[in-house]
């Protein structure tokens, strides 16, 4: 079996794993990433992205061009509802943090709204360019000095190293339904990147990554009350 040594093997190609393959190719570091996942992430997760991971891009060479058009204007995603239902009834909000241009004084890249199903690809081809290699099947072994662990919240790596977690094990459960379809006709007087939907019989929160073409509803679920099987088409719609 063919053995590679590096310096960092990082483990996991989400934002965080990518982004580190970055600042180590700009540092001359030799390293390898390795990912479970066939490609990157296709549904929306993780959509605020702050000012300091910005600027962490910008000084590691990704493509903050592609990033910023990518990321949603604060027009569409600078606002919290609470409402009855969407296009109903809004029974509270708030400003999602701070993205106005007063914040230019203090960092050239405000916090903005910008889906991981959209960051990953262009943070992939940034890193291409910056010389690694893509996979293509082969099964080998690599020997490092040292580990990134970029996994996630349940990090395999580090369950297998025995480190706890700080905090409880879980919060909560939730149910992502990602659909597409283009809802301003219903929010068009208020825009916003998150609702919080009130009504007792279809609670959850609403985010959306696009509100012309793409949400997720995340609706909280009890694995001990029911199963995620009887969340089928026709109960997601």
């Amino acid at each position: 079996m063919r053995q590679i040594d590096v310096s960092v093997l990082v483990v996991g190609a989400g934002p965080t794993g990518l982004t580190a393959g970055l600042m180590l190719a700009q540092l001359g570091l030799s390293h390898h990433i390795v990912e479970r996942r066939p490609g990157p992430q296709r549904a929306p997760a993780a959509h605020a992205v702050n000012a300091r991971t910005f600027e962490i891009w910008g000084q590691s060479g990704a493509g903050m061009d592609g990033l910023l058009a990518a990321a949603k204007d604060p027009r569409d995603a600078g606002m919290v509802y609470w409402v009855d239902r969407l296009g109903g009834e809004v029974l509270g909000q708030l400003p999602y943090e701070r993205q106005g241009d007063e914040v230019l004084a203090l960092t050239p890249t405000p916090l903005r709204n910008l889906s991981q199903h959209r960051i990953e690809p262009i943070l992939l081809d940034s890193l291409r360019r910056a010389g690694s290699d893509q996979a293509d099947g082969e099964t080998y072994a690599v020997r490092s000095r040292y580990l990134i662990a970029a996994d996630g919240a349940r990090s395999p790596v580090r369950r297998s190293l025995g480190i706890q977690p700080i905090g409880p094990d879980s919060i909560q459960a939730f149910v992502m339904i990602h659909f597409e379809a283009n809802l301003r006709p219903l929010v068009q007087d208020c825009p916003g990147v998150l609702y919080w939907i009130s009504d007792p019989s279809c609670s959850g929160v609403l985010v959306a990554h696009d509100i012309d073409r793409e949400w997720v509803l995340m609706h909280a679920w009890d694995p001990d009350r029911e199963s995620i099987e009887s969340y089928d088409t026709a109960r997601c719609e």
